[in-house]
């Protein structure tokens, strides 16, 4: 039980410590979030938006491969495995 605690607790200041680290930007996003249009006007966010969506496809796009390639390598086997039916 002390072992389960330990490690909710390290679990919890580990999420504290990376939440305040994810407030740092790179200088890129920085400017891309502070850019201005031709007429000087402030555009906030204008060019983050196709990033962000970027970053959020490649871990999601990750499992749905595996998991394509693990689905038809099953129905594969499945398919050599049953009996041939000649009607």
């Amino acid at each position: 039980m002390r072992n389960r605690i330990r490690h909710i607790a390290l679990l919890i200041v580990g999420m504290c410590w990376a939440g305040a680290q994810a407030f740092a930007q790179c200088s890129q996003c920085k400017a891309a979030a502070a850019s201005a249009d031709d007429a000087g006007n402030l555009i906030v966010g204008a060019g983050i938006n196709t990033g962000v969506l970027y970053l959020l496809a490649m871990p999601l796009l990750i499992p749905f491969i595996v998991g394509a390639l693990w689905w038809l390598r099953a129905r594969k086997q499945r398919a050599a495995s049953e009996p041939a039916t000649d009607f």
